[in-house]
């Protein structure tokens, strides 16, 4: 049992220190990686506390404590990773909410860099009867902000130097260079065009691809192939539900057809309601190996 949890303070609405969305950008998104933007990035969100952040995951402090979060992959980071080893090796994480995940996979011995959406860049939103999307767009980056804002305090609170960079997922910055490997950890069901995602990070990791996602509700044949357009009422950012082979089969395509499925249990707060207990959910996880060279732009 964790021997306590971070108390944190209630904060009004209005006077969360978010960043402000949009920011403008640098011209091609080049130049994040500089010690200069990191610098840049950290002192704009110097004077945060945790509970000026959203908890996507349950994440445990150098004190001992733990901040509440709705997904709990505690000592079980290498599983939902697929079991890939990864000291050593140049890591690139698409959408690393919380943190949790980027702390462990830094101390690991990962070079790591982390990718969300941002700056200028919205993440990918449903419209439904929308006819203006301004608002929901404004809405849905604040809390990616609140999100963003738990990564650096988290970060900072394990003095983990890693760099972040924003931007559109489906054009990365030229200047990010290439990866051993790359890892998606449940945010393709939040992408548009998951296709063209996997084809932009596929360009650029010479070694491994890790996919991982929550088994579909009533998946029953795993060498079934398909794809289920999924809008969930009320949640604008909620795109797909896609099959194990799915995933398998897009790779493939994209040079990486050494494959190895594994199954494996995590943890949820039903609702993302961290008042309630943890219930296990089963999850998948796609590790691809390169087999062919990589595709040109």
């Amino acid at each position: 049992m964790h021997s306590s949890y971070l108390e944190l303070g209630a904060v009004a609405e209005p006077d969360r220190r978010v960043p402000p969305w949009p920011m403008t950008a640098p011209v091609g998104y080049l130049g994040q990686l500089s010690a200069q933007w990191q610098a840049q990035q950290r002192a704009l969100r110097r004077d945060i506390r945790p509970e000026d952040g959203h908890w996507y995951h349950e994440s445990a402090l150098p004190d001992g404590r733990h901040v509440r979060g709705a997904w709990n992959l505690i000592d079980r980071e290498h599983e939902y990773l697929g079991g890939v080893e990864v000291a050593g090796r140049r890591v690139l994480e698409l959408g690393p909410a919380t943190g949790h995940l980027s702390v462990w996979l830094e101390m690991q011995g990962a070079d790591l860099v982390v990718f969300d959406a941002g700056l200028d860049h919205c993440i990918d939103l449903l419209p439904y009867d929308a006819i203006d999307l301004d608002g929901p767009r404004a809405v849905a980056m604040r809390l990616i902000g609140q999100v963003q804002n738990s990564w650096w305090w988290l970060t900072g609170q394990w003095g983990v130097d890693v760099p972040a960079v924003y931007g559109n997922i489906y054009d990365l910055p030229g200047d990010l260079g290439d990866f051993d490997l790359s890892v998606f950890a449940a945010i393709l069901l939040h992408l548009r065009d998951p296709y063209a995602a996997l084809a932009q990070v596929a360009r650029r990791t010479r070694e491994q691809i890790v996919v991982t996602d929550a088994v579909p509700a009533g998946l029953v044949d795993w060498d079934a192939d398909w794809a289920e357009f999924n809008p969930i009422f009320g949640d604008q950012s909620s795109w797909w539900r896609l099959s194990p082979q799915r995933i398998v089969r897009m790779l493939a395509t994209m040079g990486f057809a050494d494959v190895e499925l594994r199954r494996h249990v995590q943890y949820i707060r039903p609702r993302h309601d961290v008042d309630l207990a943890f219930e296990p959910v089963q999850f998948y996880s796609v590790v691809a190996t390169r087999t062919a060279p990589a595709l040109p732009e």
